[in-house]
């Protein structure tokens, strides 16, 4: 008896092309980390993450306009290279806006915080191309570039004005037992107190 083979439908005329600007994207992002960092430590980390930042949302708007596809595609390459530094140097500069003393726990909320954000924004950007069309993409990129740049210089505003290098004491261990016995910023409860 032969058996009856099934095979895989022909991939979708447009599957080759997507595939290469999603390589291009993340091939730009790949160069922009590495260009960018060399750039970041002769400008200094506000001046690179500030240019980085309106790149984001020039590319978005190239993705926006209405135009050729290589006009699209082009935005996409802009977007990849010009987010490329944001996370690290927003990271990498935390202790100059919320303090050192503060600094290690900020960058764990800016840590779950982009993993939340990570799958709830494609996620939604999906949801709402599904219910409108694939056009309002570029759209929706500029309304996030921009919300990002305001956020950045909301909190650049904030800052503290202390250095990302400020030298921290190394903790002192505890005695056993003894009354000033700490672990980290927060008295531990003993004893019921």
């Amino acid at each position: 008896m032969m058996s009856r083979v099934r095979h895989a439908p022909a991939p979708p005329r447009l599957a080759v092309p997507a595939g290469g600007c999603v390589s291009a994207y993340w091939a730009s992002l790949f160069v922009g980390r590495v260009v960018q960092g060399v750039v970041a430590e002769r400008l200094g980390a506000a001046t690179v993450l500030r240019v980085s930042l309106a790149g984001m949302a020039v590319g978005a708007a190239l993705i926006a306009v209405p135009g050729p596809a290589a006009l699209a595609v082009l935005g996409l390459v802009v977007v990849g290279f010009a987010a490329a530094p944001v996370f690290p140097l927003l990271t990498l500069t935390t202790a100059e806006r919320v303090g050192a003393a503060h600094a290690d726990r900020a960058i764990g909320l800016q840590i779950g915080a982009a993993g939340i954000g990570a799958a709830l924004v494609p996620g939604g950007l999906g949801v709402l191309i599904g219910h409108t069309s694939v056009e309002v993409l570029g759209s929706a990129l500029v309304v996030l570039a921009l919300a990002l740049i305001a956020l950045y210089e909301w909190g650049a505003r904030r800052s503290t004005g202390q250095p990302a290098a400020e030298p921290v004491a190394p903790p002192v261990p505890a005695q056993p037992g003894g009354e000033d016995q700490t672990s980290g910023p927060v008295r531990p409860v003993v004893d019921g107190r």
